[in-house]
């Protein structure tokens, strides 16, 4: 009988441990937000679940004022599909296209190197980004200047900012965006990658 115990015991931590997917990668990043002169605080969680040989991903995003992370697929052009159709805030949406960058080979890019991105978002609207490495502060960082355009419907975003990026760990170390009536800085805090 106590076999018989040990084995479903066995099989019970299996199956649980199996419906939870293990994270391939853990970042974390404080963003600050201004809105109209109102400054406000929030923390973003990614865990990289999947990385597909197509250069798709699968990511856990949690914001800290919602309940549960999101699961997000990511092609690899960027389009984001996010599941039970969850909204992302603009500073999570940016992240994760950020973070999705790491599906382009970005080592060897240096000072001047240029390169552009449109298509679908994944929540209706289109995107035109553009980049510009401007500076590269040290082995594998790349500054990088960009400005990024969402047509919605009859709506229009325009955004700009800086990027550094990691090419070397494959991650967004920091980077700020602008636009009418809101600014926000968002920096990498913990990252289990050392």
């Amino acid at each position: 009988m106590r076999i018989i115990a040990c084995v479903l015991t066995s099989l019970c931590v299996t199956a649980s441990a199996a419906a939870a997917d293990p994270s391939l990668r853990h970042v974390e990043y404080d963003v600050t937000t201004q809105v109209d002169g109102r400054a406000s605080s929030t923390h973003l969680a990614l865990d990289l679940v999947r990385a597909a040989s197509d250069r798709s991903i699968t990511l856990d995003l949690a914001e800290s004022d919602a309940a549960d992370p999101v699961r997000i697929d990511v092609d690899a052009r960027g389009v984001v599909r996010c599941a039970h159709d969850a909204r992302l805030s603009r500073e999570a949406k940016l992240l994760v296209y950020f973070f999705a960058l790491g599906a382009q080979n970005m080592t060897g890019l240096g000072r001047g190197d240029e390169w552009a991105a449109d298509g679908a978002t994944g929540d209706g609207a289109q995107h035109r980004t553009h980049f510009r490495v401007v500076r590269t502060p040290g082995p594998g960082r790349l500054d990088i200047a960009y400005t990024r355009t969402l047509d919605l419907s009859d709506e229009r975003t325009d955004l700009h900012g800086r990027l550094v990026y990691d090419s070397f760990k494959v991650v967004p170390v920091s980077f700020d965006a602008a636009g009418e009536n809101v600014r926000f800085t968002v920096r990498l805090t913990k990252d289990s990658q050392p």
